[in-house]
């Protein structure tokens, strides 16, 4: 018996000391590692705690977010994306620091889902969520639903100068060159130094010029001329060359 005993205490004097060290390790850091290897349970319940202990750490929420999220548990992704709000941490850095992060977990259209899902859960965010899909919608090159989500700010906002680039860019993807250039024209109405849109202008109409359509010249002319004022480029100089001759 004796003996026994004797092993059971050096049995608990070594686990003791493991105990401790792991009990010792602080939240945040015990969090992180159960992110860093996947531990996506784990790392929910812990970065929940730390957004719930210091709510207005946006990092927090995010990583609960995006920790709830890789589960596929879209009720608590929820649930965390409106404690944050409430914790005043503003939607658009929640919504940026979860797209940063699903990128970096190779899950982009996760961000997708889970921000639309956000859309149809609390419609009071419509106009927040649908901005951000036209960032992500672009940052994808997704001509169609670039041009409907532009267009559908657009709606509330007509002279929204960046809504209206966007579209204007969506346009040239899905090679609509007549509404990019009347989409260019009006950006110049509001902001007669945009580059992109002189760029645009400039390039259709010297295309349009080079293919037969000599009433194309003066504005090809005067777009590209503007353009290399603000921009030299080997490119706009040797349009600029032809086009004076």
């Amino acid at each position: 018996m004796k003996r026994i005993m004797a092993i059971v205490l050096a049995v608990a004097w070594c686990v003791i000391p493991v105990m401790g060290q792991s009990a010792g390790v602080p939240l945040a850091e015990r969090a992180s590692q159960f992110y860093a290897r996947g531990e996506w349970a784990s790392s929910l319940a812990a970065y929940r705690t730390l957004a719930h202990d210091n709510g207005t750490v946006a990092a927090y929420h995010v990583r609960a977010i995006v920790s709830a999220l890789m589960e596929k548990n879209y009720s608590a992704a929820r649930d965390e994306t409106l404690a944050g709000i409430d914790c005043h941490v503003p939607i658009d850095t929640i919504f940026a620091g979860v797209f940063r992060e699903s990128i970096a977990q190779g899950k982009c259209d996760m961000y997708e889902r889970y921000i639309s899902g956000m859309k149809v859960s609390d419609a009071w965010l419509a106009r927040v969520v649908d901005r951000c899909l036209l960032k992500y919608y672009v940052f994808r090159n997704d001509p169609g639903r670039i041009v409907e989500t532009a267009t559908l700010l657009l709606e509330s906002t007509p002279d929204n100068m960046l809504f209206l680039p966007a579209l204007a860019y969506g346009q040239l993807l899905s090679g609509d060159l007549e509404g990019m250039a009347a989409t260019s024209r009006r950006i110049l109405e509001l902001d007669s130094h945009n580059l992109d849109a002189l760029l645009y202008l400039a390039n259709y109409r010297y295309g349009q010029w080079r293919s037969g359509n000599a009433e194309a010249k003066a504005e090809a002319l005067e777009y590209t001329s503007r353009a290399e004022r603000r921009c030299k480029t080997p490119q706009l100089e040797r349009m600029l060359a032809e086009l004076q001759r």
